[in-house]
């Protein structure tokens, strides 16, 4: 913030700016529509990696959180309509309950008739 202020003011000495951005400082910030399609970017490589968008917000960090906000948004029905389009055209998932039932359910382990996991040991 101090190095932008003092860039502003016209008293950041030219080879500091050089030096600055050579190590990639950014002077202009970024916008939030810009931040917004930086992580929408993210989350279509997600999607090539993973092949699918149900991000786990726990497990995935800033990714995981910006989908959490994405859903929270449109639930409060503060997020663009064009916003919507665009993850939906991704296939996103709204609903969080179905998304990790249908990425994380098939992993489960199937149950007996006595309620213990099909490779639980037995007693004797």
């Amino acid at each position: 913030k101090r190095v932008r202020q003092i860039k502003a003011s016209g008293r950041l000495r030219p080879e500091w700016q050089v030096r600055l951005e050579s190590i990639g400082f950014e002077f202009e910030r970024p916008t939030q529509d810009d931040i917004w399609h930086q992580n929408f970017a993210q989350l279509e490589e997600y999607k090539k990696v993973h092949g699918h968008v149900s991000v786990r917000q726990i497990e995935e960090g800033p990714l995981g959180q910006w989908v959490g906000r994405q859903r929270r948004s449109a639930r409060k029905g503060i997020l663009s309509r064009d916003r919507i389009e665009k993850l939906r055209e991704i296939g996103f998932d709204w609903d969080l309950r179905r998304s990790w039932w249908r990425w994380e359910g098939p992993r489960l382990e199937p149950r007996t008739e006595d309620g213990k996991g099909s490779n639980s040991e037995t007693e004797s």
